[in-house]
């Protein structure tokens, strides 16, 4: 969540050789040996944290007037 506002690039660098031990690691990955549920937990901490965001907003969108009325003209197609 704290690096969602960074702004970067990536550079893709091809490896040089089979001598280089990271090109390898990245050509030759050891075997999953267990289930890892780690991506999972994340998935589900962010959903839950997105949604706790989008009812906040929702419910200020709600009490702004302006706001109500922006909606209904461009549901109005106005």
């Amino acid at each position: 969540m704290e690096m969602q506002d960074v702004d970067y690039e990536l550079i893709y660098e091809p490896g040089k050789d089979e001598a280089d031990p990271l090109d390898f690691l990245s050509r030759h990955p050891l075997p999953t040996t267990e289930q890892d549920d780690t991506e999972m937990s994340v998935k589900q901490v962010l959903q839950a944290e997105h949604a706790i965001v989008m009812k906040d907003i929702k419910r200020a969108l709600e009490k702004d007037v302006q706001l109500q009325d922006v909606i209904q003209r461009i549901l109005k197609n106005d």
